[in-house]
């Protein structure tokens, strides 16, 4: 199997044992806010999906979502749409910033290596979630670090706000502790990158000492 099946495997297992955690309800996970230290970003997106899009939301639905309601309407569905369990909303990236960044991956690109059901632009996002909000009761968002009252409302809690407005009747639910009690626990993954770690970190420590002598510095 190679590394980036491997890797697809891995955010498949990951999504589905934090459903598993949740146990029902709707996850939507932004990216681009704090850690729990406030001087680092928040990677829990990244671990669930390969991503590291910084204005980005994922979806998880472990009773599944309906989408391409309109695509599916010449064909045995019926307008029915399909359902999926999981889809992710990146904003997509301007020719300017492929000119000033570089080209980041593709939509298809992001679901290959994540294993998605769906990677859809960030403005389709309003479109799936809102019927999906009509039929839950709980709605699980991602604060991994602790929110400052006095503070101006970021994207992510602005959109949080809406929702509670709208959809008064949900349960509102903290998902990080979850996802955090997942990332504690090292997969195969992770533990292999850990040891080609240890072992380059190794390799330069032994190659300093060989090199230093008496008077020197490093």
């Amino acid at each position: 199997m190679s590394d980036t099946s491997r890797l697809t495997e891995a955010y498949e297992r990951r999504r589905r044992a934090l459903a598993d955690r949740a146990g029902h309800g709707l996850i939507l996970i932004a990216a681009g806010g704090p850690a729990p230290d406030r001087l680092l970003p928040d990677e829990n997106l990244n671990y669930l999906t390969g991503s590291a899009e910084r204005n980005a939301y994922l979806l998880i639905a472990p009773d599944g979502v309906l989408v391409e309601r309109v695509e599916t309407r010449g064909g045995p569905e019926m307008t029915r749409g399909r359902r999926v369990h999981d889809v992710l909303f990146v904003d997509e990236q301007s020719e300017l910033d492929k000119f000033m960044d570089g080209p980041r991956p593709s939509l298809d690109e992001i679901r290959a290596v994540s294993g998605l059901a769906r990677v859809y632009p960030i403005g389709k996002l309003h479109e799936v979630l809102q019927p999906a909000l009509m039929k839950t009761d709980t709605l699980w968002l991602n604060a991994p670090a602790t929110p400052v009252l006095n503070a101006p409302l970021n994207g992510p809690e602005r959109l949080a706000q809406q929702i509670r407005e709208r959809y008064y009747w949900l349960q509102f639910r903290n998902v990080a502790p979850l996802i955090h009690e997942l990332r504690w626990v090292k997969d195969e993954i992770e533990v292999g990158y850990l040891r080609d770690a240890f072992e380059i970190h190794t390799s330069i420590f032994e190659q300093m000492m060989r090199r230093l002598k008496p008077g020197t510095n490093e």
